[in-house]
């Protein structure tokens, strides 16, 4: 009997921190991308065109966060949005402080004229010893058609 209560007890426990879990996630705060965000581009030739991450380093609740999306320009570079965000990081005073960004927002394919004004970014909280300046960057990436 001692054993089944342990079984039970340990699954409930697994439950509990999954939910836990995917209610992390779906916490992420969202903004709207306006004036104040950057864009850092990266292109992969004409084959495959460019992705744009949109992002901006801001103060929400009281606290410093990141917050993102990309923007593809060719719908080929889709397939590589998790490596690209994963080897993506963010620097702050010259230290990496936050690196895999796969939390930032899909925009999807960027059509001629789409604004971006207004569309949705993720946003992540930075620790408390990140200070100015921040410098977005990447680790080396290979793709492969």
């Amino acid at each position: 009997m001692k054993s089944l209560f342990s079984k039970i007890a340990a699954l409930s426990l697994v439950a509990t921190l999954s939910l836990g879990a995917l209610a992390a996630t779906a916490d992420t705060p969202t903004v709207l991308v306006d004036d104040r965000f950057e864009v850092f581009g990266i292109t992969f030739g004409q084959a495959y065109g460019s992705v744009h991450l949109v992002y901006s380093v801001r103060e929400l609740g009281g606290q410093t966060v990141l917050c993102g999306m990309t923007a593809h320009e060719k719908p080929q570079t889709l397939r590589f949005r998790r490596k690209i965000l994963r080897k993506t990081w963010l620097k702050a005073g010259g230290k990496k402080v936050l690196g895999d960004l796969s939390f930032f927002e899909e925009f999807g394919v960027l059509e001629e004229g789409d604004p971006i004004l207004g569309a949705a970014a993720a946003c992540a909280p930075l620790p408390a010893s990140a200070r100015a300046p921040y410098e977005l960057g990447m680790d080396r990436l290979s793709i492969r058609p």
